[in-house]
């Protein structure tokens, strides 16, 4: 009988996937390739602040989260932490305008930048922070439910302001802001009466030497490592926009975008049943290694077989998902899923060090990332075949990446990785070819039959895979 809690986590992320499909389609609709452009950019600048100052802290506070809640002070963690996430906020402001000095918000509104980005840092961080509290705890319903709300109300909000006001990127931007506030200060008062957290409003005993040590031993290192991360991930949006322009951005960001929301769609899925058990054994050196090397033999050839998938089935997905004048981002598509693919490991394995408060070791394979795709991109957004080679640039500054931090983790702990376990998206290889055989139909209907019968294949293969790989490796965690 199949878990009822499984279930409704399935059916919620199934509806988050509505979601983000839904707004793919409506924003290429409304927004033209270059307003999509601009709006792109404004969310890169988000995510560089969010990287930098924001996501160190949270992961600080993922760790810190059970002994805080045991010990009845996370309230007053809270507290400190959003303190923390005001001031980012201000400080934002002074980077944007040195940026717009370096010439990198081409395009933009710097009188609207400084005064909407300071607010989606300070409450989406706020918003990022209370909601996976709950999952972190063990309250998945609430999670999933909040999750949901949140890109609902953004998507609704910003559908009126387009409609209402003007098709443009600031539209788009304000919409889903003010989502992301009304469905904070829920969240927050579920997130009160649920766990009955006293939110104290206090600094004493925090600036301790020990404790101040302890959190930038962690932090700072951390800090460093994922503004490089930055570079590899993100950096592509302020680069293309500065050479090549919002519209190409806009074309390119959306054929990542669709990337983006298929793989975490599944990453989320499958990290929520995950992440919180290997959290939970980071206290033991033993099985923190055993589940490790567990789960990572099962997700990634899951994930690779939706590399394949996508990749050979890229223009019917995009066909569905986005507005017409936006179908040649299907090439940008295939160049996403793969360093999606990349991102993915990269992440999983990055979580070695934190287990281990080694968070300086992912420092040189962020480094190494960033640095080569800062690189490859600024030059091949200066030759005339950009269109071609910047796809495959983008996948090798993931693939760099990737590489480095496996052996870098590789010295931290024992990764029992099984290449046989890859045989099973190696299969799916010739059934997917057959996509090749097909021709690409204009007609929404025609995408949708043939990504149904090839998209039940690949969720039927991956049911057998996992009760193959369960029965066959179960016995070594026990």
């Amino acid at each position: 009988m199949i878990n009822r809690e499984l279930l409704f986590l399935i059916g919620g992320r199934l509806f988050q996937i509505i979601i983000l499909f839904s707004t793919m389609r409506l924003i290429t609709f409304y927004l033209s390739p270059e307003e999509f452009g601009k709006y792109y950019l404004l969310m890169g600048l988000c995510t560089f602040f969010g990287y930098f100052f924001i996501n160190p802290v949270g992961q600080f506070l993922n760790r810190k989260t059970h002994i805080w809640y045991k010990s009845g002070i996370l309230g007053a963690r809270l507290f400190q932490v959003s303190l923390y996430f005001l001031i980012a906020s201000i400080f934002s402001i002074f980077i944007i305008y040195f940026m717009e000095l370096g010439g990198w918000l081409e395009g933009v509104s710097l009188f609207w930048v400084l005064i909407l980005i300071p607010f989606f840092i300070y409450f989406n961080s706020l918003n990022q922070t209370t909601i996976p509290l709950l999952n972190m705890l063990g309250f998945k319903g609430w999670f999933v439910l909040l999750t949901n709300l949140t890109l609902a109300s953004s998507l609704i909000l910003s559908l009126t302001l387009v409609v209402t006001n003007n098709t443009s990127h600031l539209s788009w931007y304000s919409g889903q802001l003010l989502g992301i506030i009304a469905i904070f200060f829920y969240s927050l008062f579920i997130l009160k009466k649920t766990l009955n957290l006293d939110f104290i409003f206090s600094l004493y005993n925090i600036f301790t030497k020990q404790k101040m040590m302890s959190f930038f031993c962690f932090v700072f290192p951390l800090a460093i490592g994922i503004l490089f991360l930055w570079m590899q991930t993100q950096s592509y949006r302020l680069i293309i926009n500065k050479f090549l322009g919002a519209e190409f951005l806009g074309l390119f960001g959306v054929g990542v975008a669709i990337s983006v929301a298929i793989s975490t769609s599944f990453e989320s899925i499958i990290m929520q049943m995950i992440q919180p058990k290997l959290y939970e054994k980071m206290e033991n050196d033993g099985d923190f290694g055993n589940y490790f090397s567990f789960s990572l033999n099962a997700i990634i050839p899951i994930y690779l077989a939706m590399a394949f998938f996508v990749t050979f089935f890229s223009y019917q997905i995009s066909n569905i998902l986005v507005d017409q004048k936006y179908q040649t981002a299907y090439v940008f598509l295939m160049a996403g899923i793969w360093f999606e693919f990349f991102r993915i490991f990269n992440n999983y394995l990055s979580m070695i060090a934190h287990k281990f408060n080694q968070t300086k070791k992912l420092i040189l394979p962020y480094f190494l990332g960033g640095l080569t795709m800062v690189s490859v991109l600024i030059f091949t957004s200066l030759q005339e075949n950009y269109e071609t080679y910047l796809p495959l640039a983008y996948v090798l500054g993931g693939g760099v990446g990737l590489i480095a931090m496996y052996f870098s983790m590789k010295k931290l702990i024992h990764i029992d990785f099984k290449i046989k376990y890859l045989l099973y998206p190696i299969l799916l290889l010739p059934i997917f070819s057959i996509s090749l055989l097909l021709p690409q139909s204009n007609f929404i209907i025609t995408s949708v039959l043939i990504l149904s019968v090839f998209g039940s294949i690949y969720l039927l293969s991956i049911y057998f895979f996992m009760r193959f790989y369960l029965k066959v490796e179960t016995d070594e965690i026990q």
